[in-house]
């Protein structure tokens, strides 16, 4: 009987250390698994920040190229629309102080200039053309400015001849910019240097004739009949001296 209940104790015992262990090993093995899927949990969220890292970076490429594109659209549009104007301004006809006759023969004889030059006379032409005579003052300035500059250097006869020539044009449209700005004083000193200094010149006459209509504006007459009848006598068969013969009569 004694034996009976010492092994029944005995029994007793070893489930109780069985169920012990068992149950630490249970402990030890959920630590392990939650280890696991909170490994798990973070490469999830790093996989998808990757994810959404590339997502980011093509949206912002497309963004990019679609700015690209309107950009691109909208700067041929501008240029097209600036074209548009251009081409219209080029084609009204200047305000009347400006000779319209004159400014498109001597745009067409500045093609034979070198492409500054060319550029530079085409740009006044356009100021006078939309009367902003001011800026077509500082461009022609800056024209007769290069054009003495080269004179300087010019060795060849030819060279300074055709130079001469288109100092003379520079000067005219310098005294008729300076008309347009109603500064007549300094248009009067122009068309004088333009015909003391450039006695040969073709802009000559019309020089003459434009040196007239400044001092008949500052009340002139006396010099202004002597210069027209000088034209005359000069110029006899031209085209200026028919106009001289005319202003002569209304004076």
């Amino acid at each position: 009987m004694l034996k009976l209940k010492r092994i029944s104790i005995l029994i007793i015992f070893l489930l109780s250390v069985s169920c012990s262990a068992g149950s630490g090993k249970s402990s030890a093995q959920k630590k392990v698994d939650s280890t696991a899927n909170a490994n798990l949990v973070q490469a999830e969220i790093l996989a998808r920040l990757d994810s959404l890292e590339t997502e980011v970076r093509d949206l912002r490429g497309k963004t990019e190229e679609l700015e690209y594109k309107l950009n691109r659209i909208l700067n041929t549009q501008v240029s097209g629309i600036e074209s548009e104007i251009k081409r219209i301004k080029s084609k009204l006809p200047p305000p009347p102080i400006v000779p319209a006759l004159q400014l498109e023969r001597d745009l067409i004889f500045s093609k034979n200039w070198d492409a500054e030059s060319a550029m530079l006379f085409r740009n006044g032409a356009e100021k006078l053309r939309s009367s902003e005579f001011r800026e077509a003052l500082d461009i022609f300035q800056q024209l007769l400015s290069n054009i003495s500059h080269s004179l300087t250097l010019a060795s060849l006869a030819v060279e300074k001849k055709a130079l001469k020539e288109r100092r003379a044009k520079v000067l005219f449209w310098i005294a008729v910019t300076y008309e347009g700005l109603g500064e007549n004083i300094e248009a009067l000193k122009v068309y004088n240097e333009i015909i003391k200094e450039h006695k040969k010149e073709s802009i000559v006459p019309l020089a003459m004739l434009r040196l007239s209509s400044v001092l008949i504006r500052l009340k002139d007459f006396k010099t202004a009949k002597l210069t027209l009848r000088e034209l005359i006598a000069k110029f006899p068969s031209s085209q200026e001296a028919q106009a001289a013969r005319k202003k002569l009569k209304d004076l």
